[in-house]
């Protein structure tokens, strides 16, 4: 009897155990998967999938899907395209059939589908050759060098009328969802631990004693929502004004700037991890001898997977890396020089009529001649107060009043005293008018004799040519060199010819070190560092050394850039074009251009003289008084006639 028992106990174990675990023909041991089922009785038994298929599509917002099968299951496919045709008619498919078991066929389809602008979604229906392709795409992205990124960028749903066996810890690709096409509805996909998990909301819309819940791409692709799920990226850069290494006491660096930010930035948003590689020979990257040089030569060869750094877009480069849109900033190339000595405005015998411009000059003087023949129009009789004694005139002259005018304009007024309402109203128009032009002189010849600025020696790149004592130099081997070197532009290349002169007796003008040019422009009072990003240089410094002067270049663009067909670029152009959307990136690069600089470096404008265009409202004023005065005068007439004819009635 006890022996019974115990042969009980053995089988019921042994049966547990079978079920519990599955060996492959590998040998391996793989868990069963638990699934949730649902029967339909209103839908046929080899149909029963296609639901939740359908489902899946419009979740995911697809356009396109690639589909591909084998000729086991001939009638169910035809089932399955004609479905999803009736039911997503702008759907596009990509039909593949595979035939045999070949796997050059199914790499090439691999590599022939992949697209870096979207995701890529694949539905596979392979009895016999599922594993087999996994395999394959699971490894492409290292066989590809790095031009596909199946591992992230795409989203599986395999079709299966039999359990798929599958060493979930192994297979890299992280979107995976399985169906059972039978008479049963088994859904499940790969969660974040690499296992699978159940996908509720599918069997609980297509259950009625289930509580409805609406699908997620969460739901369906739980590691979606992880973008590069912790992908280590060597990120190529170089030391610049943009971004510092600094290595503390434990000999760890660190890097700081705005290009380190914006990698920081990234790394949270598209969820990386990160390493930075410097070329050995500190060179963004030209081509020399026709082989590519710096950091171009590390994204030729793929020994680098993004370069963040202020990299110039340009033609050449395009030719090995992919520019990630849009640029973070737009800088321009110009000139860089050392300050001279505040000088006053000096000394001049006319200085006293500089606040005015000629212009005003001869307004205030057609102004006067002008009111003054209106006076002598208008007010035929006058009466003129002198310091002693009233005298009447009943024939004033014009010259009279134009002398008298004079005095009025310096604010005396000379005793006008006009007769008419008329008259009246044009002198004290022009009265608020001799205001004006008087506090405007006063305010500006205060300014004039005290104002202290400084004298440029030149303002603009023609200006510095045109300067035999000044000589300008390069950052030597650099982009800005080999592009004002070979420029059709005149003043450019009279430039670069001026730069050749002078490296003839100073080597040091095509010095490649920013920090030893700033120096030679520190310590020389006439040599101009043509330089990228001039404005840095000058707000960086806690003094007022250093100025800008003209631009030779305007419009450089700074982007980040990932290697030639690189996965990545989707990734980085979307998230690019977010920060910039909504004013993040221009935050970001404002930082750059913090002023360091005293308060004293702030030196004001020269005070400029008053031009006539600043006069409108002076001249406004005047023109309104006439048209005044020539109203209250035709309602005189009126007046005086209609008293002339009543005194004849």
């Amino acid at each position: 009897m006890c022996n019974i028992v115990f042969l009980l106990i053995v089988i019921s174990l042994t049966v547990t155990i079978i079920n519990a675990y599955h060996i492959s023909r590998d040998g391996k041991r793989h868990p069963v998967r638990k699934v949730l089922q649902v029967q339909r009785s209103d839908v046929t038994d080899s149909t029963t999938f296609l639901l939740p298929l359908s489902e899946i599509i419009k979740t995911m917002g697809w356009n396109y899907v690639i589909f591909i099968h084998d000729k086991v299951d001939v009638d169910l496919v035809r089932n399955i395209l004609e479905f999803v045709e009736n039911r997503h008619a702008n759907l596009k498919m990509n039909i593949y059939e595979l035939t045999g078991n070949r796997r050059e066929s199914m790499r090439d389809i691999l590599i022939q589908r992949y697209s870096q602008q979207s995701p890529v979604p694949m539905i596979l229906m392979l009895r016999n050759s599922t594993t087999t392709f996994l395999k394959i795409a699971n490894n492409l992205d290292l066989e590809s060098n790095k031009t596909t990124n199946y591992r992230t960028n795409s989203y599986w749903i395999l079709l299966s009328p039999s359990p798929i066996i599958i060493d979930y810890f192994e297979l890299l690709l992280e979107h995976i969802i399985f169906m059972n096409v039978n008479d049963t509805v088994e859904f499940s996909t790969k969660n974040t631990r690499n296992n699978v998990q159940d996908i509720k909301c599918l069997v609980q819309q297509y259950d009625s004693d289930l509580q409805h819940s609406k699908c997620s791409t969460t739901n369906l692709y739980p590691q979606s929502s992880y973008k590069l799920n912790r992908r280590n990226l060597k990120i190529g850069t170089l030391e610049s004004i943009w971004i510092k290494k600094r290595v503390d006491t434990g000999g760890i660096a660190d890097y700081t700037g705005v290009v380190a930010d914006l990698t920081t930035i990234l790394a949270n948003l598209l969820n990386f991890t990160y390493t930075y590689v410097q070329p050995n020979d500190k060179k963004y990257g030209g081509k020399k001898n026709g082989k590519w040089r710096g950091l171009m030569r590390l994204a030729e060869r793929r020994d680098i997977d993004v370069i963040i750094a202020d990299l110039t877009i340009t033609m050449e480069r395009s030719e090995v890396v992919d520019y990630i849109y849009p640029p973070f900033h737009m800088e321009n190339l110009g000139v860089l020089y050392k300050k001279g000595s505040r000088q006053s405005n000096g000394s001049s015998w006319f200085k006293i009529f500089s606040p005015l411009h000629w212009h005003v000059y001869l307004l205030t003087i057609a102004s006067i001649l002008v009111v003054g023949t209106l006076l002598a129009v208008v007010d035929n009789e006058k009466t003129y107060l002198t310091k002693r004694h009233v005298v009447r005139n009943n024939a004033c002259g014009v010259s009279y009043l134009i002398i008298s005018l004079l005095g009025f304009v310096s604010v005396r007024g000379d005793g006008i005293w006009p007769k008419r309402d008329a008259a009246r109203v044009i002198v004290a128009f022009f009265w608020i008018f001799c205001v004006v032009i008087t506090s405007v002189y006063i305010g500006n010849l205060t300014a004039k004799l005290t104002d202290i600025t400084e004298n440029p020696p030149f303002e603009s790149l023609e200006g510095l040519i045109a300067r035999p004592d000044w000589t300008a130099g390069f950052t030597g081997d650099s982009l800005s060199q080999a592009t004002v070197s070979n420029t059709t532009n005149q003043i450019l290349h009279t430039l670069w010819q001026k730069i050749l002169e002078c490296n003839k007796t100073d080597p040091n003008v095509l010095e490649s070190n920013k920090t030893i040019q700033v120096e030679k422009v520190l310590n020389s009072n006439n040599y101009a560092y043509i330089v990228s990003d001039p404005l840095y240089f000058v707000l960086s410094r806690n003094d007022c050394a250093l100025n800008t002067a003209g631009v030779a270049i305007p419009g450089l663009s700074l982007a980040i850039a990932v290697t030639k067909n690189s996965y990545l670029k989707y990734d980085f152009d979307s998230v690019m074009w977010k920060l910039s959307d909504n004013g993040f990136l221009k935050r970001l690069t404002d930082q750059h251009y913090k002023d360091n600089r005293p308060l004293s470096c702030k030196l004001k404008e020269s005070n400029r003289s008053m031009r006539l265009g600043d006069m409108l409202g002076c001249i406004l004023v005047v023109s309104v008084g006439m048209a005044m005065a020539f109203i209250v005068l035709a309602v005189e007439r009126m007046v005086k006639r209609q008293h002339i004819l009543r005194g004849r009635c």
